[in-house]
């Protein structure tokens, strides 16, 4: 199973957690502003998202696209 789904909304990437891993490493590593939290997943700018994939990806989390 993967630890977070990332999903393309057009002009928002929406970030969330299905573990708990996925879940710590979002908080540690994420921010968010009150607005970004949708339904349990964080909205993020697509301009930010590879770095927060290859982040994710570099500390041993799966990611699956959506």
């Amino acid at each position: 199973m993967a630890d977070v789904r990332v999903r393309d909304e057009g002009t928002l990437v929406m970030v969330g957690a299905f573990t708990e891993a996925g879940e710590a490493w979002l908080q540690e590593h994420v921010a968010p502003e009150p607005w970004q939290e949708w339904g349990g997943a964080i909205a993020c700018e697509p301009r930010y998202i590879v770095a927060v994939i290859d982040g994710m990806v570099e500390d041993g989390l799966e990611v699956v696209f959506e």
